[in-house]
């Protein structure tokens, strides 16, 4: 089994300024022998020494990195040398050994994860808005013109955050991969702040080789987007729609529950014709059964009939006409698969920010 020694020659300690901080560097040196030339060595085990140790109990300078080479032409002796630097400004006793945020207080797999956050507009569909009437801004409420039709093709610029998370890992959590595209089904908390249900997306997981002195593993970059997509005229549920899709209750097609249900021109008669066009009989809207949707026409000797609507009828939750001054009924539909994200982004083995 190898062994090794310190080399007195071979350590410093040394204290300077930086940006008005002190800041402590040092280095200490081992000769490490070996038992044969073809033995493997695990250097930060074998000396106990690694990324992120302390320099001594009493100065608790972090080791940033380390490196050996051969001592001269031999083959059997190897020198290595552990590098130790302080954050400039850390409150630590020694002059500056505080975490104060350096990257490399530690060995990179339980580092800090690091994020870092973006903004950009998409184009939504807005189902629903404010209109300025003659007495002003009216409103919120479902898009439709004077007489009732749902206006549709309108669309609104939605603010959505990028969220980017780094962290490095033995492993390159390929499994992971497989939630692509799934939203929250939780309320957790990133940042001190409450992200509701479904308004953050998991877009997908960025995988490096990473090589460090000691640490060979992946560098992982988690990207995550949030979204709030307000629909304030959402019938059931939350306002905040996040990755979820406002569908206006509306169709050509109709059930027909019988007349007087508030519904549209369900009162009047569909007539049936004889060849020469004159009325033959009379007869009521078949109750309870899938129709397209009627409105009332001209008819012959000056009478009325029915014809089938050219626009998509607002319904009510039985399939029924919805009365005109009713609201119409907003429904929040999931499209995309939910999962557990948990406060922090913990579902995904994110490490703590702090």
């Amino acid at each position: 089994m190898a062994t090794f020694v310190e080399l007195a020659q071979g350590n410093s300690y040394s204290r300077s300024s930086e940006g008005g901080a002190s800041v402590d560097t040092a280095k200490r040196t081992f000769k490490v022998m070996r038992d044969n030339i073809t033995e493997t060595i695990d250097i930060p085990a074998l000396i106990g020494i690694d990324v992120g140790s302390a320099y001594s109990d009493g100065t608790q300078v972090p080791c940033v990195g380390w490196e050996s080479r051969p001592d001269g032409d031999s083959r059997m002796v190897l020198i290595v040398t552990f590098r130790y630097r302080s954050t400039p400004g850390g409150v630590d006793g020694s002059g500056g050994g505080g975490t104060g945020g350096d990257p490399k207080l530690s060995a990179p797999d339980v580092r800090p994860a690091l994020y870092q956050m973006t903004s950009s507009l998409q184009e939504v569909p807005a189902p629903d808005g404010y209109v300025y009437e003659s007495g002003g801004w009216v409103g919120p409420g479902v898009f439709r013109n004077s007489a009732g039709d749902m206006l549709e093709g309108l669309t609104r610029l939605e603010p959505v955050v990028d969220l980017s998370i780094t962290q490095y890992s033995y492993t390159d959590q390929s499994n992971i991969l497989a939630y692509t595209g799934y939203i929250n089904s939780d309320v957790f908390t990133f940042s001190g702040h409450s992200v509701p249900i479904h308004t953050c997306m998991f877009r997908g997981l960025n995988v490096t080789p990473y090589v460090e002195s000691g640490f060979r593993g992946f560098q992982l970059e988690f990207q995550f987007s949030f979204r709030i997509n307000w629909c304030q005229s959402v019938t059931y549920g939350d306002s905040a729609l996040g990755w979820d899709q406002p569908i206006v209750d509306a169709g050509y097609n109709i059930i027909n529950t019988g007349l007087n249900s508030g519904s549209v021109e369900q009162e009047h008669l569909n007539y049936t014709l004889d060849e020469q066009l004159n009325i033959a009989s009379p007869r009521r809207l078949k109750g309870g059964g899938k129709m397209r949707a009627q409105v009332p026409a001209s008819g012959v000797n000056g009478g009325e009939r029915q014809i089938n609507c050219a626009n998509p009828v607002l319904l009510n939750a039985d399939g029924s006409p919805r009365s005109r001054s009713l609201p119409p009924r907003v429904i929040r539909a999931q499209t995309q698969p939910e999962m557990l994200f948990g406060d922090n982004f913990s579902a995904f083995g994110i490490n703590s920010f702090y």
